[in-house]
């Protein structure tokens, strides 16, 4: 199920996104307590050494599946490998980009900074990446299950940032509410859990995705609050989401479960997001979150489903 060799430098991109991951909470941990500090803080180096890391395993597996060429030649051989790249480098440009908006600006407010934004969407190519680079076999050189569970991780490595792009909401549950922050979730997990599910051909894939996410999440605010720093909240609770996810039959379509993933979100967020931020919604907020959240859901859901089915075709032309 393996690229010959892809698992080496993609157990490298591993520790290195793992790395980065950890860098950016503390990093959100470190602003909270102090905001803003030298670019060449604690948790900026963590970060970019994961960067730095994460862009040399991809060189490395592009230059293997380079010397490869000859043995089994491929006009996508390395597409992948470039994609695994390019999210390294968006991150390494976003880095004077976020410096110069700090001089200008001052301290950070939000996560949803365009340099911060540019910073995340480069996490989530690198990680996607690698997940089109395991699915996407050339060879069999190692077991379905080892590639399976670099699969799993990166799936859950690509869910916990692609909701760290919820903001504040992600780490300050006290400002959750209706409208945006439901349909926000809808927007940013259904597409992963449904490719990630159509990779693993697991058919709770998307549920076991989303508590390795829920794991690793509270994991790392853990480690935050043992470094002496603020505790960063609980995360949305995407577990009950994903199970109707799976549960719906395919014949339903990605769109019409990732809709039930969004009305289920936010049924099952509400108790805890309401007891945190101290407030009841109203008919109105009621309607029109579960309508937003549904409808996100669906477009993402049907994301998922076209990036997995885009990957699926183009190894059975191969």
């Amino acid at each position: 199920m393996a690229r010959q060799g892809a698992w080496i430098p993609a157990s490298v991109a591993l520790m290195a996104n793992l790395l980065q991951l950890a860098g950016v909470y503390w990093d959100v941990g470190w602003h909270h307590a102090w905001r803003r500090d030298t670019f060449w803080s604690p948790p900026h180096l963590a970060i970019y050494a994961g960067v730095a890391l994460a862009m040399a395993a991809a060189a490395m597996g592009s230059l293997a599946a380079r010397t490869r060429q000859g043995r089994s030649p491929s006009p996508a051989r390395g597409r992948d490998y470039r994609i695994a790249g390019l999210g390294p480098a968006i991150q390494i440009a976003a880095a004077p980009i976020d410096e110069l908006w700090h001089r200008v600006i001052g301290p950070d407010v939000s996560v949803w900074s365009p340099p911060h934004l540019l910073g995340i969407l480069g996490g989530l190519l690198g990680v996607l990446g690698w997940m089109l680079v395991l699915a996407s076999p050339y060879g069999v050189e190692v077991s379905d299950g080892l590639v399976r569970a670099l699969l799993f991780a990166f799936a859950v490595l690509l869910l916990t940032g692609s909701l760290f792009a919820l903001g504040e909401y992600d780490h300050d549950p006290a400002v959750r509410g209706p409208w945006l922050y439901p349909a926000m979730a809808g927007l940013l997990a259904p597409w992963v859990l449904v490719a990630a599910r159509n990779w693993l051909g697991w058919a709770r894939g998307g549920t076991l995705v989303t508590i390795g996410y829920t794991v690793l999440r509270l994991a790392l605010v853990a480690g935050v609050w043992g470094m002496g720093l603020p505790w960063l909240g609980v995360p949305p609770v995407v577990v009950v989401g994903a199970l109707l996810l799976d549960g719906l039959p395919k014949r339903r379509g990605a769109g019409m479960a990732g809709a039930i993933f969004g009305l289920a979100f936010t049924l099952s967020d509400y108790p805890l997001t309401s007891f945190l931020s101290g407030r009841a919604w109203t008919s109105l907020e009621w309607a029109g979150t579960l309508s937003a959240a549904a409808a996100a859901g669906w477009a993402s859901a049907r994301l998922g489903s076209t990036l997995s089915a885009s990957s699926r075709s183009r190894r059975e032309a191969e």
